[in-house]
């Protein structure tokens, strides 16, 4: 599925990440809808700023 993905989304020309720790599991992060986040893809890494409550 990853790979269908990847070969679908690569002409959109965007970041779109994929294989975060997020979802089903024992232990989860919160990612909140809705907050400001920054993806750094020479980096790696994808800064979610802290949600307004």
């Amino acid at each position: 599925m990853a790979d269908i993905l990847r070969h679908r989304l690569t002409r959109l020309g965007v970041p779109v990440p994929g294989g975060l720790p997020a979802g089903h599991g024992m232990h989860p992060p919160t990612i909140p809808l809705g907050t400001q986040a920054t993806i750094d893809t020479a980096e790696g890494t994808l800064t979610v700023q802290p949600a307004v409550v």
